[in-house]
């Protein structure tokens, strides 16, 4: 099986960066499963965060 890990620079990993893009992003909400926001970078690629509740675990 593939390694479907992202690198370090590939992800959003400082609350800083998770605040900028909430603040300035454009939101898209999925029904009551998720909600996506999204910002325009100047690194060339696209990066990810995810936020997950308690509820749902690690």
């Amino acid at each position: 099986m593939g390694d479907f890990s992202f690198k370090k620079n590939e992800r959003l990993v400082k609350r800083p960066e998770f605040e900028k893009v909430m603040a300035a992003g454009k939101k898209k909400r999925i029904e009551r499963l998720c909600i996506i926001f999204s910002v325009p970078n100047e690194l060339g690629k696209k990066r990810l965060g995810i936020i997950a509740s308690k509820k749902i675990g690690n």
